[in-house]
């Protein structure tokens, strides 16, 4: 007789030997036909129908709490391909408190520890990171279960085959495939935009503005300088006037034509400041990389002010 064939003789034996309380009598027919699952179950195992099997057992282990019944279940999850599961509910059956044939239970919980020990072995794992955000930042899923974050970047125990990894910030996704098989141990990654310290739209934003107040600022002082030189040369040139002194009439000239282009010079800034301020970029008009800008000022006999220029 086939070793397979013993454990099923044996597991039809725990069954038929299943004795039910006298309080419990009403629900005989109950575990009556859980202990036919179960030996449904087996049966199909034995003949090769791992899917059949599996589900039978499963709905046996629903009413019957046995080790032996846990036992062969997970027997048929390991032929499915469900080591996890199937390490799960070997883990359940060494823990199950002994019923019905307490020597055979024992057995079959003896049996149950030293599978799950080499079941173990086979597991393989998938360790799952991410880059460019913290682990709080990201909603992962594995095969379209969310993993907690708490987990991201530790051995997570995992069936053999095709799994797919889904993570998500906000709008942005990054998806990855990997294939494990026994044994196996492998790390995914999943790569987000790094984020800089300030936002693309708050650094352009504030960049724009900057120059803004830079733009009233040469403005203030281009009004300031007008005045004074407006009202020095309207002073000079009345002393030019008295005095008719040709010295004092170009120096009342020169002071004019600075408190001209203190006036262009500063109606020049506070208009660039106030187009500046009210154009400050919104989150759809800056690249997401930022942008650099650049100050340059203009100093000449004719001119007084500053060039603002930006690179994306």
């Amino acid at each position: 007789m086939s070793l397979l064939s013993k454990r099923g003789l044996a597991l039809a034996c725990v069954l038929s030997a299943w004795t039910v309380p006298a309080a419990a009598e009403e629900d005989a027919a109950t575990r009556a036909a859980a202990r036919k699952l179960a030996e449904d179950g087996v049966a199909a195992l034995q003949n090769g129908d791992a899917s059949t099997a599996a589900q039978k057992l499963e709905k046996a282990h629903q009413v019957l709490r046995v080790s032996s019944v846990a036992l062969w279940s997970a027997r048929a999850l390991v032929k499915q391909g469900l080591l996890v599961e199937a390490a799960e509910r070997l883990l359940e059956a060494t823990r199950l408190t002994a019923s019905g044939d307490a020597a055979v239970q024992a057995q079959a919980r003896a049996d149950a520890e030293k599978e799950l020990s080499e079941l173990k072995l086979r597991i393989p794992n998938l360790v799952i990171t991410v880059a460019g955000a913290s682990d709080s930042e990201v909603t992962v899923s594995l095969d379209g279960k969310e993993i907690p974050s708490a987990l991201l970047g530790e051995d997570r125990p995992i069936n053999p085959g095709r799994h797919t990894i889904v993570g998500r910030r906000g709008a942005e996704e990054q998806s990855a495939s990997v294939t494990v098989v026994e044994s196996d141990r492998k790390q995914v990654t999943l790569r987000f935009a790094a984020r800089s310290a300030v936002s693309p739209t708050a650094s352009g934003s504030g960049s724009r503005r900057t120059l803004a107040i830079v733009g009233f600022a040469l403005g203030g002082v281009g009004l300031a300088v007008g005045t004074v030189f407006g009202l020095g040369a309207r002073s000079t040139w009345n002393d030019a006037k008295s005095t008719r002194d040709n010295t004092l009439a170009k120096e009342a000239g020169t002071k004019a034509d600075l408190s001209t282009i203190g006036f262009v010079v500063g109606g020049a800034g506070l208009a660039a400041g106030s187009v500046l301020w009210l154009t400050a970029p919104t989150a759809a008009e800056v690249p997401t990389h930022g942008s650099r800008w650049r100050i340059t000022p203009v100093l000449s006999p004719s001119a007084l002010g500053i060039v603002g220029s930006a690179r994306y």
